[in-house]
C-alpha cells in the first residue's frame, strides 16, 4: 500500500503509515490518481464519495479501506455456504467483475464440491 501512496507522494522526507496524506504532500488530484491505482491493483471499485480523508487519510486508513472492500467482496461472492457463486452477485456486492475472481478460489470450491 505504501508503494502505491509513494507513487503520488510529493511531501518532504519519508512516509510513515500514520502520516496525514492531505497535509503532507497529496492533493485532491493525487487522491483521484491513487484511487485509480488502488482500483487497478486490487480490482475493486472506489466510489467518488469514498475518496476522502476517512478512507485515504493515511496509509493505514487506506489499507483498512481496501481490506474491508476485499472482505465484503469475498463474502458476497461466496455466500453463506462458502461456495463460489458464478451467478450475478447482489447489487450491494458490485465491487469487482466476476471475471476478476481468484482462479485458485474457484478451483478449491470446485474440488470441495466434487
Amino acid at each position: 500500500m505504501r508503494n502505491l501512496v509513494l507513487s503520488v507522494w510529493t511531501g518532504p522526507g519519508g512516509l510513515s503509515d500514520e502520516a496525514p496524506l492531505l497535509a503532507g504532500g497529496v492533493d485532491a488530484a493525487d487522491l483521484r490518481t491513487l484511487a485509480t491505482l488502488v482500483e487497478e491493483q486490487f480490482i475493486i471499485d472506489v466510489h467518488e464519495e469514498e475518496i476522502d480523508a476517512t478512507h485515504f487519510g493515511t496509509v493505514t486508513r487506506l489499507a483498512h479501506f481496501v481490506n474491508a472492500k476485499l472482505t465484503q467482496l469475498q463474502t458476497c461472492r461466496r455466500g453463506a455456504s462458502g461456495t463460489w457463486h458464478d451467478d450475478a452477485p447482489p447489487i450491494s456486492c458490485d465491487l469487482v467483475s466476476p471475471s476478476s475472481r481468484d482462479p485458485d478460489d474457484f478451483q478449491n470450491s470446485t474440488e470441495s464440491a466434487a
